[in-house]
This record gives structure tokens, C-alpha cells and sequence, in this order.
């Protein structure tokens, strides 16, 4: 049995948010990540395989789009040389955005800036780990597949981040650990 329309667009609305913001949290424009989940999509809907076939579809879409926006990325560069365009080459942007109304818009700001100047210390791959992990809540597994390392190397490359995190401003990292962690128990 084929997948229906109905199916697709529930998998749409229920993931397109996440999906856009991983696209321009890997530094593409708004267009390109549109155009790029928009591939995704029409790729699954026109495919002969079973949504049921796919065990995590979160883990699957994030890794469809990531593939997918490497492929564009490489056709719109002319005078970069293909070969040497990979997944370690893409700018990953990651900040964090407390909407708590209990904190005033100045406390707030305060908050963020601390955060994000601590997150500032991170690679783009660690930051895309950290974005994975804590504003997508995606379990290990889904990250190492996304990632293309081995569960491991996962465990022990976030062990790394959160370690270098730590060192760099307890505070403000004890701040993201709370409000991270509140992100993952919603979803």
C-alpha cells in the first residue's frame, strides 16, 4: 500500500518548523531550505517506500535534508571544486532564545547573550550536535546516523562539548542545561 497525500501532509506540518530552522541553522538561505524541503518531501511522496518502512522519520528527515542541501549547495557553486564541498564544510549558526514569561525582557537578554557567548566557543559540528540534541531532542542514535559517526564516537563527542561547555561558564551552562532540558521533556 502506497502512502497518501494525507499522510505527507501531516509529515509536512508536523515537521516542516523543525526542519526549516536545521536548514538555516546550517547557514542556507531561506529560499534554498525551502526549496530543499520541498525536494524531501516530493522525493518521499513520489518514492514506492512505506512510511512505516522508515523506524525514526524525524531521524530520517533531518538526514534527507542535510543530504539534500549538500547536493544543492554543491550544483550552486560553480567555482568550488565538488569533491572537496562536504558535510564538515557547511557553517552550522546556533543561538538560543528564551521565551519564559516570567523573565523580564531585560533578565531575558541578559540570559541569552550570556548563553550564546559561551555557545560561541563551539565548532560548527559541535554546534550542530548541540542543536540536535537539545532543540530537537534526537537520542543519540538519530544524531550518529545524522552525523555519519559511530554511536561511540556520538557519546564521546558530546561528552567533549559538554565538558568544554562547562569550563567555559558554569553558570551560564548550568542556565542552558535547564532551559535545554525543559526543551527536550516538551517534545
Amino acid at each position: 500500500m502506497e502512502h497518501s497525500e494525507k499522510d505527507i501532509d501531516t509529515l509536512y506540518k508536523d515537521n516542516v518548523d523543525a526542519l526549516y530552522l536545521y536548514a538555516r541553522n546550517l547557514g542556507y538561505d531561506k529560499q534554498l531550505a525551502i526549496d530543499a524541503i520541498h525536494d524531501v518531501f516530493c522525493k518521499i511522496f513520489a518514492s514506492n517506500r512505506q512510511l512505516r518502512d522508515i523506524s525514526n522519520i524525524k531521524s530520517y528527515l533531518f538526514k534527507a535534508l542535510r543530504n539534500r542541501l549538500l547536493d544543492m549547495s554543491k550544483s550552486h557553486h560553480e567555482f568550488v571544486d565538488i569533491d572537496t564541498v562536504t558535510a564538515n564544510d557547511m557553517h552550522f549558526a546556533l543561538e538560543v532564545t528564551i521565551e519564559d514569561k516570567l523573565i523580564n525582557a531585560e533578565e531575558q537578554a541578559k540570559i541569552e547573550k550570556r548563553i550564546n557567548r559561551m555557545l560561541s566557543i563551539l565548532t560548527d559540528r559541535e554546534r550542530e550536535l548541540v542543536y540536535l540534541r537539545f532543540m530537537q531532542g534526537c537520542e543519540y542514535e538519530e544524531i550518529a546516523e545524522n552525523l555519519q559517526i559511530t554511536l561511540p564516537a556520538c557519546y564521546n563527542f558530546m561528552s567533549k562539548v559538554m565538558n568544554k561547555l562547562r569550563k567555559q561558564d558554569p553558570a551560564a551552562f548550568a542556565l542552558f542545561m535547564i532551559f535545554m532540558n525543559q526543551n527536550i521533556n516538551k517534545g
